[in-house]
């Protein structure tokens, strides 16, 4: 199903009071650091790192509800780390982390309640299932079963376009088909925010667009935060209410896409020309 139009501006006044909105995405001084092992860990760990990493380095970003947020930056920035910071993967080592008002360290358990983690390269489907048996599995890790369950299967269907191939084997799948499905699960347990990297790679122009569409038809319908990470710079400025460029471990905001007079490619090369891309 596609739904034509702009992605709305951010919701971050109340509706009833009119006073300014919590961010549900609140990052404060975020240093994240990737340190060599040592000892006997040194001789059985394989990580490649020899020195230490200071991989996200004071990163300051506030993302409201309702939002569509897109991350660019160059490879190696930290783009993923960060996600997986959010996603509770990952532990800071300096500043505060919190999702819809709970701490990603101290309320990991609340957090993961509220968040749905979508990546690509996705290999934990069950490949001799279908589209829909996979998300009825899935979807039991989230006590959620009968009725109940196929009713958001199918709900989510409609959604994201997969009544055509929901029924298929997934090993039948072409890669926008597994994208498809990968966010379906993200949003199984009603998760309030959806945290998305490169959720386009590998898709064809047009499966990239159906399914950017879907993202941003659910930030307006169901008041959904969405933090995507991409190096799509084209896609996004036509779904995004903001922009960020992660370069030196910080976050460059870009508010709004076209805002500057300028295209978003030369934005996007401005700020991170100094970078090894």
């Amino acid at each position: 199903m596609e739904h034509e139009g702009r992605c709305p501006s951010s919701q971050n006044t109340d509706d009833l009071t009119g006073l300014p909105m919590p961010p549900v995405i609140e990052v404060a001084q975020l240093t994240k650091v990737f340190r060599p092992a040592r000892g006997i860990a040194r001789w059985l760990s394989a990580s490649p790192i020899q020195h230490e990493i200071r991989v996200l380095d004071g990163v300051d970003l506030k993302v409201h509800r309702g939002e569509v947020f897109a991350l660019l930056g160059p490879n190696g920035a930290g783009k993923t780390t960060l996600l997986k910071v959010l996603a509770t993967l990952l532990r800071p080592d300096a500043g505060s982390v919190r999702i819809a008002g709970f701490d990603v360290v101290a309320e990991e358990r609340k957090v993961r309640e509220k968040i749905g983690w979508v990546y690509s390269d996705e290999r934990s489907f069950y490949w001799r299932l279908s589209g829909r048996e996979n998300l009825r599995f899935f979807g039991r890790l989230w006590n959620l079963t009968g009725k109940a369950l196929d009713r958001r299967i199918g709900d989510l269907s409609d959604l994201l376009g997969m009544e055509d191939f929901l029924d298929q084997r997934f090993d039948a799948y072409s890669t926008g088909m597994r994208q498809r499905l990968a966010v379906a699960r993200g949003l199984l347990g009603g998760a309030e925010v959806l945290l998305l990297d490169e959720p386009t790679r590998g898709l064809d122009p047009e499966a990239a667009r159906v399914l950017l569409q879907s993202l941003r038809f659910l930030a307006e319908s169901a008041g959904a935060t969405v933090l995507l990470v991409t190096h799509r710079i084209a896609e996004v400025e036509t779904v995004c209410n903001r922009i960020g460029v992660l370069r030196r471990g910080r976050i460059a905001e870009i508010d709004p896409p076209g805002s500057f007079g300028l295209g978003l490619g030369e934005i996007y090369a401005r700020v991170t020309r100094k970078e090894v891309v």
